[in-house]
């Protein structure tokens, strides 16, 4: 029986998860240049929360530079698939220390890239915003890097029994179908075999199976490679449009967090996200006695109820934002309405924030002080985007106009 390509398991390696030369010195040289890689990631990481603005302004243009990240991108995805191939059991440790070097030299050519791109900010809201869309598909690239090698590493290290134990404990990530099918493209088919496995079968198929997890990594880096492509060549305003409409879900999952704490308001819950289930605890030492419940005033109550509803109205109002946006900026739209779409994301953004610290603080049982100090500042922002967005950007009024003039002001009492 072959199975279909969506379930194809990885062809069966020859040894399990041992490099197929164990001269010490080559090996060390290997774990030498992982270890450099992360230094190197850790190192880039800097540069994306550092770089605020570059005294020297470079030639280029933003054209240029999209393309030239673009191109690196190709190339991080070409060197992450030749790293998936290197790793495969039996280890081939020359070609996997240069496979490794090779993809260490994208690192500064992406880091050298965006200080490129962040020396030609003029300080708009424009530039700003493309600033931060680049930084973040960057650092999703080098974070899935960074995975893949402590996988690797961890991997490589471990005997049979600790490899099953890693693989039965720790979650493989992103499953969806197009990593899966981009798996495929590394595994060749496979008849599947009976229940009864030798023992030598059986560490054949923990090696195949950690394989599959390296490759996983290799598949989400790609993803995000293939994300940065999309992104360079994805004009500003759908970039702008597409980061108001994730705004909006942010602030749907606040709303909801915030329904599901009232719903459950007579079960109290001292650690709402779970942080209990991951303390380090000594095997030998007894549990520690639960702390005694937080209880909810009324107070807190009546506060979290009267700022659900006005959530829910607030929401009402970015969806109808978004759509008045979505329908004036046209590619040949005028600089007004692109200049109002900018300003409009940096509002929400704040203000989805600050949505976000003050359902943060229902969760976590802050004080009614706190909670009241939150409000405030909320209210602030709330009401600032209502008045500056009043009318569409030609002065005109609108649906925007209609509902903030009704339902809005009616729940924030403009």
């Amino acid at each position: 029986m072959v199975l279909p390509r969506n379930k194809r398991r990885p062809a069966k390696p020859k040894a399990a998860l041992k490099p197929d030369n164990p001269d010490t010195e080559k090996l060390n040289k290997l774990f030498a240049e992982l270890t450099q890689l992360d230094e190197d990631l850790a190192a880039t990481d800097i540069v994306w929360k550092e770089t605020k603005s570059v005294e020297k302004k470079t030639d280029k243009t933003d054209e240029q530079i999209f393309a030239t990240v673009s191109d690196l991108a190709k190339l991080c995805h070409a060197h992450m698939t030749k790293c998936g191939v290197a790793f495969k059991p039996p280890v081939s440790v020359d070609i996997a220390v240069h496979t490794v070097s090779d993809l260490r030299k994208v690192l500064p050519a992406f880091t050298g890239e965006y200080q490129n791109f962040v020396s030609l900010s003029d300080s708009s809201d424009a530039h700003e915003l493309m600033q931060k869309e680049l930084r973040i598909k960057l650092r999703d690239v080098c974070g899935g890097i960074s995975t893949f090698s402590r996988v690797v590493q961890s991997l490589l290290k471990m005997d049979s029994k600790a490899a099953q134990t890693m693989l039965d404990n720790v979650p493989v990530g992103d499953s969806d179908d197009e990593v899966t099918d981009a798996i495929g493209n590394l595994t060749v088919e496979e008849e599947v075999k009976g229940p009864e496995l030798s023992a030598e079968e059986q560490e054949e198929q923990i090696a195949a199976e950690a394989y599959s997890k390296q490759l996983i990594r290799v598949a989400q880096t790609w993803k995000y490679c293939n994300a940065v492509q999309e992104f360079c060549k994805t004009p500003f305003l759908d970039v702008a449009k597409r980061r108001l409409k994730e705004t909006c879900l942010v602030m749907t999952d606040a709303v909801n967090e915030l329904k599901e704490w009232l719903d459950n308001a007579d079960d109290e819950d001292d650690d709402p996200f779970g942080l209990d289930d991951y303390e380090d605890t000594d095997d030998e030492a007894e549990p520690a006695a639960p702390a005694a419940p937080t209880s909810r005033s009324d107070e807190i109550v009546a506060l979290a109820e009267k700022w659900h509803a006005k959530l829910i109205t607030l929401f009402k109002l970015v969806q109808a934002l978004a759509s008045r946006y979505s329908s004036l900026c046209k590619a040949d739209a005028d600089a007004t309405s692109k200049d109002r779409l900018v300003s409009v994301n940096s509002r929400i953004y704040k203000l989805a924030a600050g949505v976000d610290d003050l359902v943060t603080g229902f969760l976590m049982n802050s004080s009614v002080a706190e909670l009241e100090g939150e409000s405030t500042k909320l209210d602030e922002l709330v009401r600032d985007l209502a008045k500056s967005e009043r009318l569409s950007p030609d002065g005109s009024s609108d649906a925007v106009t209609v509902y903030i003039d009704s339902a809005f002001s009616s729940a924030y009492g403009l």
